[in-house]
């Protein structure tokens, strides 16, 4: 299979932003945008202004815990006549547990009412949900649904895991689904997050894969497509034999030896993008980019696959085509997995695709001449270098590197192939370990993949200083805990005679643990100055009474020269066991009173924890999920209310998993 030329490239309009982790973006009869967002929300979106109307809010009740939350989302093929709309979630049922659900609301023209639950899964998972929806040429509703908890039953056709579901609009099953009383259209799948009808009424999925082969299959009617027992296509003689005896179905195409973390799908025709005519478009997550599958005439195979856009706009959830062949794509990059820094300003985003001019260029700024950078003799310093695309097209590179690998700059790692929108920027990290006195050239070459540009070379110059931080003390003695963090700070002096950037501060040594520094910005020190670091102290280990810890503070610094200073906590707290023998979870806050950041530390807990800020009228001001707060975890909240900063006065912060619930007053000042 050939790999597909680019022919033309995109640039985006931000039609929508500060999106709550996207999930699903239809387009609606009415010409607007209907987007889910997994935090709970479901809102119709102007694709021209960018305005948004909140129609459903049900975050309070659902849980949103790792893959948890809202999930798909479907309009009634009469819509607006018959106005309907289908979604569902992760549900909190009665005494901790979780199930799925799916509802039909009504659309009153301002909000969705009067839910009416269609299906449930009694059984909820913090994983794998599948939860793409589709309403079908034959007007049945589509639902693919994850393996979890049951992988042990994807296999049994009765079961609902890992299957794709078939239902009446009413939630009951159709007479003519494959097995009788039973929701399953197809069976032996994993975790299908994309779901399209081509226009002859053919049903495709996109499927994660576990580590290879992410897989795209056509949806046949009773067919199994083999997990767990048969992973991508059957390649292996156990699967082979798998496959013979249970006539499972091959993929129509999958990612091979890795995988993208495929997502949504959609299907494009024909329309402005020409590039892209007759083919299945296929968001990603972890490749962060959008694959194009060409079908050939019949959409029988495959002839071309190209990805676009790799890593410029993060992860991607969903992608939409309208009738009249427009496209949007929506981020998912605030779900917690890896993005790059530079593409995180207005997270989570809808955009539109618009196609770049023929003659439009990508072109490379560099602010600066040359980039100077100083350090000592035998250090190590990493810096930046940033390059900003000023021209009209993206800005496709392959790698960027330090082309004259010398005695003082060597390439830090290669940046992997990804792309730059017009008016964006990227970087780029170089070492300088000055091996002499003196000025030190060399040169920074980046290799750009478009014809164009070619390769840029961009002048370097190191020189030497000598600037010297040292601890105004050797150690730092903290006050005694007793049950509340306690703090105290790290005073160092440059006696150096040139300047030098204090970069940040790393804790070391067995006590590491119970020790914090709260955030540093990087800070330039004058000669003679000084520069001093918060540092809290919460103990680890607070099992024994007049236990002493000690731990190593280091500053990061453009000096070679890396002083050492101990820092030293006793406690006095004995941690009291519960009746079961385990030692109760802890809840700390400081500092208290507060003005501005509250830190909150959990320590012992099982599972995930609920933290939550009230008002002394009970309402709740914000609310956060921990996951796995059995190791110290400490937080920040910057005492705001989702908006702007709440008033002084006495609220209550608490923690809740399962049974066990802590509680501390907090005074705001």
């Amino acid at each position: 299979m050939q790999q597909l030329q680019a022919q033309q490239d995109f640039t985006v309009r931000r039609v929508s932003d500060s999106l709550r982790v996207v999930w699903e973006v239809t387009w609606g009869p009415d010409n607007h945008l209907w987007a889910s967002e997994r935090k709970g929300y479901i809102s119709r979106i102007d694709p021209e202004t960018g305005e948004r109307q909140e129609l459903l809010d049900v975050h309070e009740r659902m849980h949103q815990i790792m893959e948890g939350g809202l999930l798909g989302l479907a309009l009634h093929p009469d819509f607006p006549d018959s106005p309907y709309v289908f979604t569902g979630y992760i549900a909190n049922g009665p005494e901790g547990s979780i199930y799925k659900a799916y509802f039909r609301y009504t659309y009153d023209g301002t909000a969705l009412v009067d839910p009416v639950e269609i299906f449930r899964q009694e059984e909820g998972w913090a994983w794998h949900q599948g939860g793409r929806m589709k309403i079908g040429p034959d007007r049945k509703l589509y639902i693919t649904n994850g393996e979890l908890p049951h992988t042990e039953l994807v296999q049994d056709p009765s079961s609902i895991y890992g299957k794709t579901l078939r239902m009446n609009l009413d939630g009951s099953i159709p007479d003519d689904n494959p097995y009788p009383g039973s929701y399953m259209w197809t069976m032996g799948h994993r975790n299908q997050q994309g779901l399209v009808f081509l226009p002859d009424g053919t049903l495709l999925s996109a499927e994660h894969g576990p580590d290879t082969d992410d897989e795209v299959n056509i949806l046949v009617k009773g067919r199994n497509y083999g997990w767990p027992d048969v992973v991508g296509p059957a390649d292996t003689d156990d699967e082979k034999a798998y496959r013979a005896e249970h006539d499972t179905r091959e993929p129509f195409w999958t990612t091979g030896p890795s995988t993208l973390a495929l997502s949504g799908m959609s299907y494009y025709s024909d329309g402005p993008y020409t590039a892209l005519g007759n083919s299945l478009l296929v968001t990603s997550l972890k490749a962060m980019s959008m694959t194009q599958l060409k079908l050939n005439a019949t959409h029988d195979s495959i002839v071309n696959v190209k990805h676009w856009f790799p890593i410029r706009y993060g992860r991607l959830r969903d992608v939409c085509v309208t009738p009249s062949g427009r496209i949007f794509i929506a981020t998912s990059n605030r779900d917690g997995g890896p993005v790059p820094e530079e593409i995180r300003p207005y997270d989570d985003c809808i955009y539109e695709l618009i196609p770049v001019a023929d003659d439009a260029k990508p072109e490379l700024t560099i602010d600066d001449d040359t980039t100077v950078v100083r350090c000592l003799v035998g250090d190590a310093y990493i810096f930046r270098t940033y390059i900003r695309n000023t021209g009209d097209a993206p800005l496709n590179i392959t790698s960027a590197y330090t082309y004259y690998f010398g005695e003082s700059f060597n390439g830090v790692s290669s940046r992997i192939p990804f792309s730059i929108e017009p008016g964006r920027s990227f970087y780029v990290e170089t070492q300088y370990r000055p091996s002499k006195e003196g000025p030190i050239d060399d040169i920074l070459h980046i290799e750009i993949g478009h014809a164009s540009i070619g390769a840029v070379k961009h002048p370097l110059r190191g020189l030497t200083v000598s600037g010297k931080l040292v601890p105004d003390h050797d150690a730092v003695v903290f006050p005694t805990f007793d049950g509340s963090m306690v703090d105290a700070s790290v005073t160092f002096t440059n006696v150096g005679n040139d300047t030098i950037t204090l970069q940040g501060v790393m804790i070391g040594g067995d006590g590491a643990e119970s020790f914090r520094v709260q955030h540093v910005d990087p800070v330039t020190v004058a000669v003679g100055e000084k520069v001093t670091v918060p540092v809290e102290f919460y103990p680890y280990e607070a099992g024994t009474n007049l236990e002493t810890i000690v731990a190593e503070l280091t500053p990061i610094t453009t000096s070679y020269f890396t002083p050492v200073v101990v820092l030293q906590g006793t406690s006095l707290i004995t941690s009291v066991a519960d009746a079961d023998g385990t030692f109760a979870p802890e809840l700390a806050i400081a500092p208290n009173p507060s003005t501005s950041r509250t830190s909150i530390m959990l320590r012992g807990w099982t599972g995930d924890v609920e933290l939550s800020v009230t008002d002394m009228f009970g309402r709740i001001v914000w609310s956060s999920i921990v996951q796995s707060a059995s190791m110290p975890h400490i937080m920040t909240w910057n005492g705001t209310s989702d908006g702007p900063t709440v008033t002084a006065g006495t609220y209550i912060v608490t923690a809740r998993a399962g049974h066990r619930v802590a509680s501390r007053l907090l005074i705001r000042e």
